[in-house]
């Protein structure tokens, strides 16, 4: 990365959706859910596939996934679904030339569908104690301006309030 998470990414729909290592319900985009303003950062690479392949390490995704995985922008041509039109909009604006981002598709368990919230509750419910911290750090690390409708009921369920920017740093 070059320099700092910045606060005024492009607005997309995304919510902790998919079930991941450890037992934690990660953020993804989201279909039908409402869109938050997401952050952002600078790459530092040369191309736009050396950035899709820097993200897709940092993901854990493997080679053979990038595709289908990482999303990207350059100029007008990109892939990954509708997004790419919204996020190259954005990105023309603030004068970017090309972007990336983590399309992993929302899955729960085995399932490639998004759970309820309902579901979502009784699965950080019913998970063993060690995962369940996995999993309430993931949610009380996420952005504060990531405010999704899961993240709310988590919060009102479970407590698990974000943890600020300060803290974080602390932490």
């Amino acid at each position: 990365m070059h320099g700092p998470w910045r606060k005024d990414g492009p607005r997309l729909p995304v919510e902790f959706a998919r079930t991941s290592s450890g037992g934690r319900l990660t953020l993804v985009l989201a279909d039908n859910t409402p869109r938050v303003t997401v952050l952002w950062t600078e790459l530092s690479v040369a191309t736009l596939d050396k950035a899709r392949r820097a993200l897709a390490e940092r993901e854990g995704i493997k080679e053979k996934n990038i595709s289908r995985d990482i999303g990207c922008w350059n100029a007008g041509i990109g892939d990954a679904g509708n997004l790419t039109a919204e996020v190259g909009a954005w990105a023309a604006a603030k004068e970017i030339t090309g972007v990336v981002w983590t399309a992993l598709p929302v899955k729960f368990g085995k399932e490639s569908r998004a759970p309820s919230a309902e579901e979502a509750v009784e699965y950080l419910a019913m998970l063993p104690e060690s995962k369940k911290t996995v999993a309430e750090e993931y949610v009380r690390k996420a952005p504060v301006q990531i405010r999704t409708p899961f993240r709310g009921i988590f919060e009102r369920k479970f407590g698990w309030t974000p943890i600020s920017d300060q803290r974080r740093l602390l932490a």
